[in-house]
């Protein structure tokens, strides 16, 4: 039975979503995608409308006694990926607001810590829903992700978000993982998803100067764990969250809930 499995639409994770659909998969760990923000997909997820997602570090966070976690597979930025990017107005000489599209909940966190961290600064984060070019007639920058950030890369006047915390934190940044409600996956499927990672990564090979990877190791782990440990330092996140992943299928098996 094929079980309902959120995806975000932006470019740059499309690779783990490959062949998980329930006509390119087999019976056993098939799945019907549902297409969301991944600050809605939580919302989804737990009100049990979906039975697993794509989730940002922070959609995690927030309801992550709700969830289990699928090792081994994400996104991971290392370096410059433009994935996220700071678009600056011309002649803006001090950052005091950034506008944002309110559901990147991550990538407003990791711009915070950035600026507050590396930058000593801490700019108003101002709602928007304009095209980039139009919310900075009135803001100082403008916050962009995914495939509008692939889209402005070529702007002039910009900071990439995931370069500049890799160069304060030494880490990479990890944009998101797999999710699941605990018992709503059969073993097929959890494998199929723990298996999107190498998958991915075998299938792309080097991309964006190799920064850009889909397998999860236990350093980028330490990596999300220190994000969310500093999101609470900076009083975003009201705790740190476990990180909750479901074991190997060779020492506990699941079963599935009908």
């Amino acid at each position: 039975m094929a079980r309902r499995l959120g995806v975000i639409p932006h470019a740059y994770a499309r690779p783990l979503f490959v062949g998980l659909a329930g006509s390119e998969s087999p019976a056993a760990s098939a799945f019907e995608l549902v297409t969301e923000s991944s600050a809605q997909l939580a919302i989804e997820l737990r009100q049990g409308n979906l039975d697993g997602a794509f989730l940002s570090p922070v959609d995690y966070a927030r309801e992550y006694t709700h969830y289990s976690l699928i090792p081994d597979a994400g996104v991971v930025s290392r370096g410059e990926t433009s994935t996220i990017l700071l678009l600056f107005r011309e002649g803006t000489p001090r950052l005091r607001t950034i506008a944002v599209e309110p559901s990147s909940s991550a990538e407003i966190v990791l711009t915070h810590l950035v600026m507050a961290e590396k930058y000593d600064i801490v700019p108003k984060f101002v709602p928007v829903a304009v095209p980039p070019a139009e919310a900075l007639r009135s803001a100082d920058a403008v916050l962009v992700s995914g495939d509008a950030a692939a889209a402005m890369a070529g702007w002039d006047r910009k900071l990439d978000v995931t370069d500049e915390w890799e160069d304060t934190t030494g880490l990479p940044y990890v944009h998101g993982l797999w999710a699941t409600r605990p018992g709503a996956l059969v073993q097929a499927q959890v494998a199929r998803l723990r298996a999107t990672g190498r998958d991915a990564d075998a299938r792309l090979g080097a991309i964006h100067g190799g920064a850009l990877g889909y397998t999860l190791g236990p350093d980028d782990i330490a990596a999300l764990t220190e994000f969310l440990r500093m999101a609470y330092y900076h009083g975003i996140l009201k705790d740190i969250p476990d990180m909750k992943f479901l074991p190997d299928a060779s020492s506990a098996p699941l079963t599935a809930t009908h």
